[in-house]
């Protein structure tokens, strides 16, 4: 591709996945220090247990149903040199500053717990605001509980770095602090009420 386009100067490096990782089949190359993940397609079936699915070869359009937001449903085709919006909403979110589940918010939560810093991350990152229903399931007791009992604190310190890592840091520590700490007085990861 990069030879296709005559880029001649191009600075790119694979960047090492995570053990946890190896079974997504996924690759990281930062180009002029950018990250991009380049992933096959894939289904993924979670259970009540873990926040790690069982992946399985998939459509595209099984790959956009596990998805998270929507923004992460865009697609770049290389082959026309466009961006696919199989959602329909991804691009209008893109333009009008919103982060938005892509389905019901509670299930995805539900899912993978750290989806919720994850989701955090994007709106301090990006400066954008998260969707009002998105934001309201984030702070519900049963997705807090699916947090302390899916994710490691290993695994949750990793996620929050990377929120102290966005421009807007300040806003996506108080979305993840205002999801995460809820009415039961615990942070994810604590063993006791402050």
């Amino acid at each position: 591709y990069v030879q296709s386009k005559g880029l001649t100067d191009v600075n790119f490096k694979l960047v090492a996945e995570a053990d946890q990782s190896t079974h997504l089949n996924v690759a990281t190359i930062v180009v002029y220090d950018v990250e991009i993940d380049l992933n096959s397609l894939r289904k993924e079936v979670y259970n009540s247990e873990s926040r790690i699915p069982e992946v399985f070869d998939g459509s595209t359009l099984d790959d956009v149903a596990r998805r998270d937001l929507t923004l992460n449903a865009l697609y770049y085709n290389v082959t026309t040199d466009t961006v696919e919006d199989w959602d329909g909403r991804g691009l209008i979110d893109l333009r009008n500053g919103i982060v938005r589940c892509l389905g019901e918010p509670k299930l995805k939560f539900l899912e993978d717990p750290l989806r919720v810093v994850r989701m955090a991350r994007y709106a301090g990152r990006y400066d954008f605001k998260i969707e009002e229903e998105a934001l309201l399931q984030a702070q519900s007791a049963e997705v807090h509980a699916a947090l302390v009992h899916k994710v490691s604190r290993e695994r949750f310190g990793m996620e929050l770095e990377k929120v102290f890592k966005a421009s807007k840091w300040q806003d996506g520590l108080a979305v993840s602090v205002l999801a995460c700490y809820n009415n039961t007085r615990t942070l994810p990861c604590s063993t006791s009420t402050p």
